[in-house]
């Protein structure tokens, strides 16, 4: 009998993303080791991962997803559904690369896609960035606290990693998120995903379910309802939450514990694997 799914990284590149050195065989073992863990994998503009012969075992508990790129612009976007072939459907939008202008919209407006706009840039507020007028047009379901860019902008923002200054820094990148849901999505939560591209970041942020989903349509169904909590290791920059509505939480966790259950709501607290480090990237 399949364990039921407690447990979500939206955000995992394979080997069909060419910036990711994580082999399709190192993430077959990692979900094969974690029966509680959602089977996702968004790599850019492919979904090879979810076609190959081993992905039917998985099938029950697979979230499909992919990550696209608007053409002359920084920004990324992650789908997901739980219908098996939906993007075939939409294969010729989804790989328009060097022609995609405007956002392929009927995919996004597709009711089986969340959407999620990652990593969004907190760098500076949002009404100092020129966004494109297309983005007026989109639907946005999720803005996510990305791990890789968080821990170098919090980085950058408390240099000594004295509490106070770390607690400052948190507050103003949640006051950006929260200036720039304001500016384009006022009805977005707010996510999280590792954006692994080694297999020493798997497992470094997610979403814990608030009830464990017995498939991967109920899975899909309770991060569309927003009943999840998420949480973020950021190693020497501590351990956070991430909460769907009010986003980032300022106070860092009580130091991390290994544990192979669901994070704890409110507080959150993850350590890798034994034999896991986290990238240095």
């Amino acid at each position: 009998m399949m364990e039921a799914i407690r447990l979500i990284d939206p955000h995992v590149h394979g080997q069909a993303s060419g910036c990711s050195s994580i082999a399709d065989d190192a993430l077959l073992e990692w979900f094969l080791d974690r029966p509680h863990q959602a089977v996702v994998v968004s790599d850019h503009a492919s979904w090879d991962f979810y076609q190959a012969d081993w992905a039917k075992d998985f099938a029950g508990r697979t979230l499909y997803a992919t990550e696209i790129t608007m053409e002359g612009t920084p920004f990324d976007f992650l789908l997901h559904t739980w219908v098996e072939g939906l993007f075939e459907e939409y294969r010729e939008e989804l790989l328009g690369r060097g022609r995609r202008r405007v956002p392929p919209l009927a995919v996004l407006e597709d009711s089986r896609v969340l959407v999620t706009f990652a990593h969004p840039p907190l760098d500076t507020p949002a009404r100092r960035v020129r966004w494109p007028g297309w983005f007026g047009r989109m639907r946005i379901d999720f803005l996510e606290f990305n791990a890789v860019r968080l821990r170098a902008l919090l980085g950058r923002l408390a240099v000594s990693r004295e509490p106070e200054e770390l607690r400052k820094a948190v507050q103003t990148v949640n006051g950006r998120m929260l200036e720039l849901r304001g500016h384009l999505a006022p009805e977005a939560k707010f996510s999280t995903g590792s954006d692994a591209h080694v297999v020493q970041a798997l497992g470094a942020a997610g979403l814990a379910l608030e009830t464990p989903a017995p498939d991967g349509e109920t899975a899909w169904r309770e991060l569309q309802a927003g009943r999840y909590r998420g949480w973020l290791d950021l190693r020497r920059l501590g351990n956070y939450a991430i909460d769907p509505v009010s986003g980032l939480q300022p106070k860092p966790s009580a130091a991390p514990t290994a544990s192979t259950s669901p994070p704890a709501l409110g507080v959150v607290s993850i350590r890798p694997s034994a034999g896991e480090r986290l990238d240095d990237d």
